[in-house]
């Protein structure tokens, strides 16, 4: 596994040559240690092949809105742990008022879900609409060198580039791996941002640092781009430089000051983005990766236990994508509804549906410890040990 922080694993292939050719960089003995004792999938028979099809088709086309220009930049900001209960429009008690206040001037939904409870399992849904459906996160499995289309791989097609940043040590979270295998251009993390003084001790480089920072990079791409930030300040254990604590709102568990805090971060990110060239062509897409930890018996029943925060923002001309959809949505919506979004004829494969898409029941899903769940309208319905 080599001398580094951890021990480096299939899809790390990726960052040593072409995706294509990440298959001749790996070797027999090396795939067989990393897979031995793990579960593949098994494959079920529930119904025939052409009952499943005229269910589901995860092969679709793009619907284009003709709303915003075309090549548009993209960029979506993930943002850890900002969960419905202490984040966003829906909170009973807030403690991010700036992102609740470009809530106000974004395509907000108000019935979002994650697909998963952990970091490594949003990026695939997000950029890839891949959910976690199994124990294992993608990014991690035997599967996660497999070849799927994302929005890096799609918009590459239409002439963007892309660049994924993250402040975290570079290879948490297999997060560098998987941008190269899913084709992103570049990676920007704590080595790339290169200066130990903005360290939090733990995870990576503060947001107030490391967000505004990933502004002015982005001004270095090529436009028309994709850019993904995934924020990091409000992950456990909660780190707040002792100058800044003060200025944040306290709430009944340690998590709320850092929310405060990575809020404060995002701020920073959106007073440098508004100086740069880029940003009134610009659609943001704002995201939490999951919901946090909680001692609420209300958030955590199952049918609050995945609800974020999810909305699109375009600051040229607010009254374009603005208002409170109650319709569910999920993170594996994310991508197709962008490709409507940016005006292209495409084939792809999702799971996910753009909420441009009027045939679709509406829908989310999610998966924990062998139970799988789906949210429709006012139900949840719960698929257990094939029951």
């Amino acid at each position: 596994g080599g001398f580094g922080l951890r021990p480096v694993g299939i899809i790390e292939a990726a960052n040593f040559t072409k995706v294509e050719n990440s298959a001749l960089v790996l070797n027999t003995p090396f795939t067989i240690i990393k897979t031995i004792g793990k579960k593949s999938l098994v494959l079920h028979g529930y119904m025939s092949l052409e009952e499943e099809g005229n269910l589901f088709n995860p092969i679709r086309t793009t619907n284009p809105l003709n709303i915003l220009p075309v090549k548009t930049n993209v960029v979506i900001l993930i943002l850890e742990s900002f969960g419905s209960e202490y984040a966003g429009l829906n909170s009973k008690q807030s403690f991010t008022p700036f992102f609740d206040s470009i809530l106000t001037q974004s395509l907000f939904f108000e019935n979002a879900f994650s697909n998963g409870k952990k970091s490594i399992e949003a990026v695939p849904s997000i950029l890839a609409s891949l959910p976690t459906l199994m124990d294992n996160p993608y990014i991690s499995s035997s599967y996660g060198n497999n070849k799927i289309n994302s929005l890096a791989t799609i918009l590459k097609e239409e002439g963007y580039t892309s660049a994924f940043f993250h402040g975290a040590t570079n290879g948490s979270m297999r997060f560098d791996g998987f941008a190269k295998q899913v084709g992103f251009d570049q990676y920007f993390g704590r080595k790339e941002y290169n200066d130990e003084t903005h360290f939090d001790g733990t995870w990576g480089i503060l947001d107030e640092y490391f967000n505004p920072w990933s502004a002015r990079e982005m001004s270095r791409l090529k436009a028309p781009f994709l850019a993904t930030l995934f924020t990091l300040s409000s992950h456990h254990p909660y780190y707040i430089p002792e100058n800044r604590k003060a200025l944040f709102k306290k709430g009944k568990e340690p998590i709320c000051a850092s929310l405060s805090y990575a809020d404060y971060g995002l701020k920073k990110f959106f007073e440098e983005a508004r100086k740069q060239p880029w940003f009134k062509n610009t659609v943001f897409v704002l995201c939490a990766d999951h919901t946090p930890s909680t001692k609420s018996p209300f958030y955590n029943q199952r049918t609050q236990m995945y609800k974020i925060p999810i909305a699109f923002y375009y600051p040229n001309n607010v009254k374009l994508l603005k208002g409170k959809s109650q319709t569910v949505f999920q993170q594996i919506d994310i991508m197709p509804s962008l490709l409507d979004l940016l005006n292209l004829n495409k084939k792809f494969y999702s799971i996910g549906s753009s909420f441009n898409d009027k045939n679709t029941d509406r829908q989310a899903v999610a998966y924990i410890e062998g139970s799988y769940y789906a949210f429709n309208k006012d139900y949840m319905l719960m698929f257990s040990n094939d029951k």
